[in-house]
């Protein structure tokens, strides 16, 4: 049938930027045509992940490929017919319109705890089948994590959302909580995140593992409380695929999210 011509991100996107004067690159402008004429390699699904969210392997090339043409195209303008002048020059100082948005001034407060820092909010006691290892291989960022291995493995982590943001080089009020994981195309397990202790937060299952998945780390609020006292953050992998066996934990983030 006829293809969807769907509502993007980009759409939001793209007001931004002309609101600030900045360029945009879109991929519904740059395949809608192969994918309106249902061409092989163009369909929905060979770029896009089923969450119709997040690229592929192959949108990413498409998305590498889109920014590399954008940075040929304006070096062969420069080259040529538009060269580089003085209202260039003066675009390139000339401040940025005020926000669009008013909670967008000033800073908001955050802090993101990776290395040393995730690793010392484990409780050892309440923790089996995880061990602290490197598990960046192919990212840029972070190299280790908790990894644990196996179905029943289980990651506690004592997590007190007031205490670390209190503790941040500029303190703040905590509002927002986000853990951060491994996603791929396979081998990650479906884990159980739940709170316990104080906290009565509902329980969410994480799925990493997620069909033509870029390996990349993937962000998730914690269980619905906005802040964590003295909370036991817990991870039980419960995957029965043999194949996926492998769940990895690299970043707790809290975060003031005015």
């Amino acid at each position: 049938g006829r293809a969807a011509y769907l509502q993007t991100n980009a759409d939001a996107e793209a007001i931004v930027s002309q609101y600030y004067g900045q360029p945009v690159l879109g991929y519904r402008s740059a395949l809608w045509d192969a994918l309106a004429r249902n061409e092989s390699g163009f369909r929905l699904g060979d770029f896009m992940g089923t969450d119709m969210m997040h690229p592929t392997n192959l949108g990413h090339r498409f998305m590498t490929d889109l920014i590399v043409q954008a940075i040929r195209d304006e070096a062969a303008a420069m080259g040529a017919d538009e060269p580089w002048g003085a209202g260039d020059e003066e675009a390139m100082e000339r401040p940025l319109p005020p926000p669009m948005h008013s909670k967008l001034v000033g800073y908001q407060g955050g802090r993101v705890l990776v290395g040393e820092e995730l690793r010392a909010l484990a409780a050892r006691e309440e923790t089996r089948g995880f061990v602290w290892a490197d598990v960046g291989k192919g990212l840029p960022h972070p190299k280790q994590g908790w990894q644990g291995r196996g179905q029943g493995s289980r990651l506690s982590l004592r997590y007190n959302s007031t205490e670390l943001a209190q503790g941040a080089a500029l303190p703040f009020v905590p509002a927002l909580s986000i853990v951060g994981y491994l996603r791929d195309s396979a081998g990650q397990a479906l884990t159980n995140m739940t709170c316990a202790g104080p906290c009565t937060c509902r329980e969410v299952t994480l799925m990493p593992s997620v069909f033509g998945r870029f390996r990349q780390v993937f962000g998730i609020s914690a269980p619905a409380m906005p802040t964590h006292e003295n909370c036991l953050i817990q991870f039980t992998m419960i995957d029965e695929n043999p194949q996926n066996d492998r769940f990895d934990l690299v970043a707790m983030c809290v975060m003031n999210a005015a």
